[in-house]
């Protein structure tokens, strides 16, 4: 489980099949090379174009994220906290 602040995400239950993983190899690779990095992703809460369809009905989709993490450093270059911003882009 990634923590968040003082609770507790269940990513498996938010992010669309097939994405867990995806997010986890990123936020380890964030890890290992202490760099920032920006993935997309999707999560399971569906979407609502603002056009109807061709016959006049509403369309869903899968939401998409921006997700932006940001490692912290101590002196010695070490990850103390990650810092992560995320972006509903559609």
């Amino acid at each position: 489980m990634l923590s968040v602040g003082s609770e507790k995400v269940q990513w498996e239950e938010v992010l669309v099949e097939g994405e867990f993983e995806h997010v986890t190899d990123s936020w380890a690779k964030m890890v290992e090379t202490r760099k920032p990095l920006t993935i997309q992703t999707k999560v399971t809460k569906p979407w609502k174009t603002p056009e109807l369809d061709a016959n006049g009905s509403d369309q869903w989709t899968d939401t998409h994220l921006l997700l932006s993490l940001y490692p912290d450093l101590d002196d010695d270059g070490e990850v103390l906290t990650i810092m992560s911003c995320i972006t509903d882009i559609r």
